[in-house]
């Protein structure tokens, strides 16, 4: 009795039957592997108050300057949203930066400085990164970074030395200055959160619920005591 042996593929061909096999065992997705979803937030960031060397409010400066004044961030962050327990998530975004803000410093000869005011119009562009931290009761911490001015005028009386440095750093001059409210580094309060800006009733969303750190639409005002950066959460953008 004669024995048929089976036909082998030729040799390219089994090759490329393998690598579709692998191919598709790699393209199934691992059950352990983080699924990492791209989701973008329109935003608002706004410090309001004064700036400057001396005083932190317009009751501690004896010149003329009002704390009504703003340095104002609004544009779009993104980032991948990973399901997973304990993981910081990182927002990026180039935010469109309008400002107008009064500064309180000294003038005058040593040991005979004075409080003077000096007030800053400018707007520009800020790189904004928003890292939301992947444990409860810690919000967030922002980083500002800038990129562009396209104007910056500084009126009054501390004389053209303190003008000159006002412009310098709204321009990020000297290296991690921001200028008007903006520092390189900032925390993001999540705990005394509003449901949105309008109507601030009642406690708002956290940052980190459900074991997930997230951006979440609503209103982030800063530590009453302490002022700071407020954070507007507008909407999510699937």
């Amino acid at each position: 009795m004669s024995i048929v042996r089976p036909q082998l593929p030729p040799f390219g061909l089994a090759l490329a039957i393998t690598a579709s096999i692998i191919g598709a065992t790699a393209a199934i997705p691992s059950r352990n592997r983080p699924l990492a979803v791209p989701v973008s937030y329109d935003i608002e960031l706004e410090f309001r108050g004064i700036s400057g060397h001396h005083a932190r409010s317009a009751a501690e400066c004896t010149a003329p300057v009002s704390d009504t004044g703003f340095d104002r961030l609004v544009g779009t962050v993104s980032a991948d949203e990973i399901n997973v327990n304990d993981e910081d998530i990182t927002y990026t975004g180039t935010l469109t930066r309008t400002t107008a803000m009064d500064f309180c410093d000294l003038t005058g000869p040593p040991g005979q400085e004075f409080d003077c005011d000096e007030h800053l119009v400018a707007d520009g562009a800020v790189d904004v990164e928003i890292e939301v931290y992947g444990e409860p009761d810690r919000g967030a911490w922002m980083k500002a970074k800038v990129t562009k001015v396209n104007s910056a005028t500084v009126t009054g009386q501390c004389g053209p030395a303190v003008a000159a440095d006002i412009q310098a750093e709204y321009g990020g001059r000297p290296m991690g200055a921001g200028g008007g409210g903006s520092p390189d580094g900032q925390p993001i309060e999540d705990k005394w959160s509003q449901p949105t800006k309008a109507l601030k009733r009642g406690p708002g969303p956290l940052f980190y619920q459900n074991n997930r750190a997230r951006l979440r639409v609503g209103y982030f005002p800063p530590d009453p005591a302490a002022g700071g950066w407020v954070l507007w959460v507008k909407r999510q953008i699937p």
